[in-house]
């Protein structure tokens, strides 16, 4: 038993190496669904953050501040340095675990004032846009968007005009776009090359799907109830020369965006296929498909964490089958998050830590006080007490068999999925009764996320007995090689699978706390 527990060990360690692989480096997906064409009226906004798979994220809570006087921030990251109100709000995030030499990474947040952020969806402006006006090196960046920016605003169109005011004064260190929502209101803004951006208002009778390029297109620069741009969005490109329009107006995807490729307009198509499908032909790469689209029916908050995992099943560019083909749930996802955004009643941030596809997401307010030890803290190390790890284990060896080891993860995932969602109402009522607490908020969210952690400990220790029984009696020598393969989206070869098996030795001491002499851990972690 031991033997083969150690075998089983070494080879999933020897895996975990793949996730980490730069080819999604920076590659998110963003789904934003107005009002009108959801299922329950609500707004839904959701992002992968596709950096690479063992990059850990938590959740925690950060306090209003009340400073004696403005303040210098400076991110790690890139050395980006801007002075800060000396007041800020409380607000929860999903940040990165900070090591030395990155910044805050917060990726999305809900303050006091029910202000919403998910940030950042990368995009790429194209070369003339570049050397009319250069990103700058120490400027705004993915990294500290949230921190500058969510703590001061109480609203969304406040957030961008912040945002935007900050990237004409310092400059954007890159490409971005970004989601703001409020009670009422979803904006999004495109930061396109140094010090010029524009944003608009998402009606609500739209969704969007974007994947790493600008899609915003045509705006009126004078529709200022809709529109804000920066103040030399049109002048900088008409006296480089690289401006274009349509219908008279600046169409901002053809003035400042990079040609299309596939590994972002199939993703783009996968949403219009999707949720669109009567209006949605076959895939072609050389198509500029619009941002905002109509969807067939309407569209549900399950339906949107679905099509977070969406790999093309039933279509000829099926991931699982085409490993070349770049799809929206890939294993390299660190972490997913949902804000769900209902008239009336309070904003809930739908958090899913590890890749959507073999992971849960878990629901919570966004006034917690304290968030549980296990999501707070993390280390680049993998272990079994904290959250992503936990998480990350699991959906490691699920990705091994997706008609294995996988279906029973997913199936299980759905499942709890499926209760969270029909527990609302009464989730709700006990947080309104509550005065909607913090505390109350907090204690929530502990039974919640408790109960997620403790099935995937037990769906680990199960599939980890299944996997070791196969790697003994060599079943999945051939899967194993095809599922490390695509956990980067891409073939690897022989010497990267030898590479990655060897760091997988190197560490396998780690797996003595994941599965050898493994006990259980106590409910409602």
């Amino acid at each position: 038993m031991k033997t083969r527990s150690r075998l089983a060990a070494a080879v999933l360690l020897a895996l975990l190496p793949a996730l980490a692989m730069p080819s999604v480096a920076l590659a998110c997906t963003t789904v934003i669904v107005g009002r009108n064409v959801s299922a329950d009226g609500s707004r839904i906004i959701s992002r992968n953050v596709d950096s690479h798979g063992l990059s850990p994220f938590r959740e925690v809570s950060f306090p209003a501040q009340q400073r004696e006087s403005d303040w210098t921030y400076t991110d790690a990251y890139n050395g980006f340095t801007c002075t800060l109100p000396a007041s800020s709000y409380q607000f929860v995030a999903t940040p990165h675990f900070v090591q030395t030499g990155d910044g805050d990474e917060y990726e999305a947040a809900i303050n006091e004032r029910h202000v919403c952020i998910s940030a950042t969806e990368t995009i790429h402006a194209n070369e003339a846009a570049l050397a009319a006006d250069p990103v700058v090196k120490n400027g705004i960046a993915e990294s500290n968007i949230p921190t500058i920016v969510i703590p001061y605003v109480s609203s969304a169109r406040e957030g961008v005009e912040r945002l935007g005011a900050l990237v004409e004064q310092y400059g954007s260190a890159e490409g971005s776009g970004v989601v703001f929502a409020d009670d009422t209101e979803t904006w999004y803004i495109e930061i396109y090359c140094g010090h010029q951006w524009a944003a608009v208002r998402i009606p609500d009778d739209s969704y969007a799907v974007i994947a790493n390029d600008g899609l915003i297109g045509t705006v009126d620069v004078n529709d200022t109830e809709n529109v804000i741009v920066s103040d030399g969005l049109v002048s900088c490109a008409k006296e480089s020369g690289f401006y274009k329009e349509r219908n008279g107006q600046i169409d901002t995807t053809a003035t400042y965006c990079r040609a299309k490729c596939d590994f972002s307009q199939i993703r783009v198509w996968g949403g219009h296929h999707v949720f669109s499908g009567s209006q949605t032909g076959d895939y072609d790469v050389s198509q500029t498909y619009s941002m905002l689209m109509t969807p067939d029916e309407k569209i549900s908050l399950e339906d949107v964490m679905e099509f977070m995992r969406y790999r093309y099943e039933g279509t000829k560019y099926d991931a699982n089958e085409h490993p070349e083909v770049r799809p929206v749930g890939v294993a390299s996802t660190s972490q997913s998050h949902v804000l769900w955004l209902r008239d009336g009643k309070p904003q809930i941030l739908w958090e899913c830590l590890s890749n959507p596809e073999m992971g849960v997401y878990v629901p919570s307010y966004g006034n917690v006080t304290q968030y549980p030890d296990a999501y707070t803290k993390s280390t680049t190390q993998a272990d079994d007490t904290t959250a992503f790890w936990r998480f990350r284990r699991l959906a490691t060896i699920a990705l091994q068999g997706r008609d294995t080891y996988g279906k029973k993860v997913r199936d299980a995932w759905k499942q709890l999925e499926q209760e969270y969602v029909a527990g609302v109402d009464a989730m709700d009522a006990r947080y309104e009764a509550a005065g909607e607490s913090g505390d109350e908020a907090a204690a929530i969210f502990d039974e919640l996320s408790g109960k997620a952690l403790a099935q995937a400990d037990d769906m680990y220790a199960s599939a980890f007995e299944e996997f070791a029984d196969d790697v003994a009696t060599d079943k999945s020598a051939t899967t194993s090689r095809e599922a490390y393969a695509s956990l980067s989206g891409n073939g690897l070869p022989v010497a990267a699978i030898c590479v990655a098996v060897a760091a997988g030795v190197a560490v396998a001491v780690l797996v003595g706390r994941w599965a050898i002499g493994r006990r259980r851990r106590p409910k409602g972690e």
